[in-house]
């Protein structure tokens, strides 16, 4: 398989800034059509151009330093998603987004290590439902959109097949019983 970062369910963990109340609720989104998760890099980086002043030799040299991206995750149910999901989830998602709570994607479930503290960054929430009325099984249109809540130093990338960071072989450890 050649998928990089993973290729599981989308993840949210929603963090409570209010200790008298249930800390952390983990939300599990099912796997999006085929418009797909997409994930937006907008490159911040401090450019300039530098422009000789000496007539003889002029040259203009540009430079540049990547400080970090920011990331745009889209999730795109538009095709069909079922009610159940969008109450269980989006519902809840929201709600925190309202009350203030801290907001933790794991865009890929089989990708532990990859998560990204984010914002809810929907402008709008479209939602209807496919044909066949009150025989209809699914809904259609919505779209989550979330952002990175800061500057990410980091792609954050990792190779297909990469089964967790921190390197290691898989082999046993010399010396245990397993070797």
């Amino acid at each position: 398989m050649s998928i990089i970062n993973g290729y599981g369910h989308p993840v949210i963990k929603l963090i409570s800034v209010d200790s008298d109340i249930e800390t952390e609720v983990t939300v599990t989104l099912p796997l999006t059509n085929s418009g797909g998760l997409i994930e937006s890099y907008e490159v911040k980086k401090i450019s300039h151009e530098l422009i000789s002043l000496n007539p003889e030799a002029p040259d203009i040299i540009n430079a540049q330093r990547i400080l970090g991206y920011m990331i745009t995750f889209t999730l795109n149910y538009n095709r069909w998603i079922a009610g159940e999901a969008l109450y269980d989830s989006f519902k809840k998602i929201f709600e925190a987004a309202k009350a203030g709570w801290k907001i933790v994607l794991q865009p890929r479930d089989d990708a532990p290590w990859r998560e990204f503290e984010v914002i809810l960054a929907n402008e709008t929430l479209e939602l209807g439902i496919n044909k066949g009325g009150r025989f209809a099984r699914t809904h259609r249109l919505p779209v989550l959109v979330f952002r990175s809540a800061r500057l990410e130093p980091e792609l954050k990338w990792f190779p297909p097949q990469y089964e967790s960071p921190g390197g290691g072989t898989g082999l046993p450890l010399e010396g245990s019983e397993e070797a």
